[in-house]
């Protein structure tokens, strides 16, 4: 009995303190460093983001030239800076209203996690993608496409996080796949310099290439 008090005390207290966090995220409140994208702004605090990355560590203690007090991520989608940036306040993230498949939205997260040097917010939405990947209806193949196209072309090769998450699922619908000529054109395409070709010729023949390092 005492167990089960003291677990409920905890949750109840961990909710209030992701409340607490959302709600300093949210209004910017006692904010020391400013994050613009695009049209959006973050007023945030550097203790925060100092502890979550080593990218914004070094932004915050003015160590990019012109970065005194702000920085704008001018190459990231808002939505995915915004979810990057609040990460670090709650430690989880949603994927409301982003207008792309979850499996889409996750490797996205999982590439900006990755580009930024989140470690645990990478590893969170390797997680998700794979839980997507398991779920996915068989006839939803475009989905499946634009994963893989966000998966090799903005991970390094080297990275297998995702594309081992996406291994089984080549092997396991290969006769779908290869009926949809949107797949073949993929293929073809020569993503990644032929990187995903490859892999695809692999699982579909049952290999398996030794990896170096």
């Amino acid at each position: 009995m005492a167990s089960i008090l003291v677990s409920s005390i905890k949750t109840i207290a961990q909710n209030q303190h992701t409340e607490a966090m959302t709600r300093l995220f949210d209004s910017g409140e006692d904010s020391d460093f400013t994050v613009k994208c695009g049209n959006r702004v973050w007023q945030l605090r550097r203790c925060i983001l100092r502890s979550g990355s080593e990218y914004f560590k070094n932004a915050c203690s003015g160590k990019f030239e012109g970065c005194l007090g702000s920085i704008e991520l001018k190459e990231e989608d808002p939505q995915y800076a915004g979810i990057l940036l609040r990460y670090f306040y709650v430690h989880d993230y949603q994927l409301d209203d982003l207008g792309s498949p979850p499996l889409v939205a996750n490797a996205r997260v999982y590439a900006i996690a990755d580009k930024y040097g989140v470690g645990l917010l990478k590893e969170l939405a390797k997680q998700n993608f794979a839980m997507n990947i398991r779920d996915i209806k068989a006839a939803d193949v475009p989905s499946f496409i634009a994963a893989i196209e966000v998966v090799y072309t903005s991970t390094l090769g080297s990275d297998r996080g995702l594309r081992d998450c996406i291994l089984p699922k080549l092997k396991n619908s290969k006769q779908q796949l290869r009926d949809s000529d949107e797949f073949m054109t993929l293929i073809l395409s020569g993503l990644c310099d032929g990187e995903f070709a490859v892999e695809v010729i692999d699982a579909w023949a049952g290999l398996s290439r030794t990896r170096l390092g």
